[in-house]
């Protein structure tokens, strides 16, 4: 009995080490989240440490008329492939969004969905007191964002008459003086277009 049970510890050990900050911008809506991409970045080092694999898959499902895309998380225990823990979410597909064909709708609804899936399973939290919240809101007071959002490109540090002037300085300044995080390209053509350099 006690050989079957091997996955919880493991896995709530990777709940207790996990830690997912926010770490993207939103520049429309101005705030900040994580996605899919950025938790399995995060916590594939902690399960190899413990011995969990996570996997995801996706299918769709109709109900009525609406259409949905239901993304599972499994962690699965490496020495035992029979001990799994899953967790599925269902997020209902958009009939149509400005400026996205059908299939991006799709990629959207399931990217959401693996999200919140995976937040299930690794028991991410988005509460004040948790410490992935805690990471993130201290981030955030450093850098708002590392992209530039006129542009896209990262925000880098530059170095300027000599003098090297850091990342986050560009988008600290930028969101005070523009409500918007730009590199420096960006920030100093609108300096010079308002006649500053």
């Amino acid at each position: 009995m006690a050989d079957t049970l091997k996955i919880y510890p493991a896995l709530a050990q990777v709940q207790n080490e996990l830690r997912a900050p926010k770490d993207a911008y939103n520049a429309f809506g101005k705030y900040s989240y994580r996605n899919a991409e950025s938790i399995l970045r995060a916590a594939k080092p902690i399960c190899e440490q413990n011995g969990i694999v996570l996997t995801l898959s996706d299918k769709p499902v109709l109900v009525g008329d609406w259409h949905y895309i239901e993304s599972t998380a499994t962690a699965t225990l490496v020495q035992d492939p029979t001990q799994q823990v899953s967790v599925a979410t269902s997020v209902r597909e958009s009939t149509s969004r400005a400026g996205m064909d059908s299939a991006q709708i799709t990629g959207g609804a399931v990217s959401y969905a693996r999200k919140y899936a995976l937040c299930g399973l690794l028991a991410i939290d988005d509460g004040r007191a948790d410490p992935d919240a805690s990471n993130h809101h201290a981030a955030q007071k450093e850098a708002p964002s590392m992209v530039c959002s006129e542009c896209g490109q990262p925000i880098k540090d530059e170095v300027i008459d000599g003098t090297t002037y850091e990342a986050k300085r560009w988008a600290a300044q930028s969101m005070k003086k523009y409500g918007q995080p730009l590199c420096a390209h960006c920030y100093m053509g609108k300096r010079k277009a308002e006649g500053k350099s």
